[in-house]
């Protein structure tokens, strides 16, 4: 059977009408066409001003209806530079914008490989996100390193 035959008949779906085994196989395909992922946006927290006036950008985790952020080391002047998940009228945008983006990937990428996202909560998918290392250029010995310290913790 096809997908596309499959969410034809889960569109339809009427529990008085299907009996037995097939009841749970269309109960699966609605699961998992319902599923609920977690999303990923740039923003900024007017409330959160940093000592100088000055914002950080944080990344906004969005999942099983709670927020958490997850702040990044690029600040803005005033909330006027950023507009629509992008900075914009600050002297190293392109960079900023090219860090963020790069990082946002990343994040989406560890997501993507977490088997059920819908097991964890907000804050554990964020402690799972922040957590997760990039080790595609690191030498083996920094790598090792920073395998031991976190299993010291």
């Amino acid at each position: 059977m096809r997908i596309s035959n499959i969410s034809q008949q889960v569109a339809k779906f009427d529990c008085r009408t299907i009996v037995g085994h097939r009841f749970y196989y269309y109960q699966i395909v609605a699961t998992l066409l319902n599923k609920n992922m977690a999303t990923l946006k740039l923003c900024i927290v007017p409330a959160k001003v940093l000592i100088n006036g000055k914002h950080k950008v944080r990344i906004s985790l969005a999942h099983n209806s709670n927020t958490r952020y997850i702040p990044t080391n690029c600040i803005i002047d005033t909330p006027s530079q950023f507009k629509e998940g992008q900075v914009i009228n600050h002297p190293e945008a392109a960079s900023m914008n090219m860090k963020l983006r790069n990082l946002l990937n990343h994040y989406q990428n560890v997501i993507d490989n977490i088997y059920d996202v819908d097991v964890y909560s907000c804050s554990e998918l964020r402690e799972i996100i922040i957590k997760k290392k990039d080790y595609t250029n690191a030498k083996f010995s920094s790598a090792m390193a920073s395998y031991l310290s976190e299993l010291a913790e």
